[in-house]
């Protein structure tokens, strides 16, 4: 293409292009890498994509608008896992606190597990939401992948309620 003529092109994608970052996005999560390419890295470049699109809109739109947006494109348990590779620990102290008992709990289960992967079992204890809440701290131990480490640590995240997590947990073979 000529110059003139790219610039052209340009300006229609510009006309075109959804204003809203949550509806650029959708794409990106609909498509189910069905788009081919002689781009050997394009799988590579398609996550990061959808990672970067997660942190976007968690730091512009916050935490219920994420769980919207995973939720109506069916990719909750997508997002909630991206974002638990990204956010801190006070963060998930945060969200963990505004979480709703019973809703959205394909997004939190994936939140919590990839946070627990990338920052290790012990990282609940650095969860100061859940220091005086014995509820959710077992509600985040039960999320965590069972190990010889979080049998080691429910005694003293759960000191005397330590029951109360092996009758809650569910052991996946």
């Amino acid at each position: 293409l000529s110059t003139p003529e790219f610039q052209e092109l340009c300006d229609v994608i510009e006309v075109i292009r959804p204003e809203s970052i949550l509806s650029r996005y959708k794409r990106l999560f609909r498509s189910h890498y069905s788009e081919y390419s002689d781009d050997p890295n394009r799988w590579e470049k398609k996550e990061q994509q959808k990672q970067s699109a997660v942190i976007e809109i968690y730091q512009k739109y916050g935490i219920h608008a994420l769980i919207d947006f995973g939720e109506g494109l069916d990719s909750d348990f997508d997002v909630g896992y991206r974002l638990g590779q990204y956010i801190s620990t006070e963060e998930m102290s945060n969200i963990i606190l505004m979480r709703e008992v019973g809703k959205h709990e394909r997004f939190y289960a994936n939140l919590t597990g990839s946070f627990f992967k990338k920052n290790g079992i012990g990282a609940v204890k650095n969860i100061s939401a859940a220091a005086d809440d014995a509820d959710l701290m077992l509600y985040l131990l039960c999320q965590a992948p069972f190990s010889q480490e979080l049998i080691d640590i429910v005694p003293e995240c759960l000191p005397g309620n330590e029951a109360r997590f092996w009758e809650t947990v569910r052991i996946a073979p």
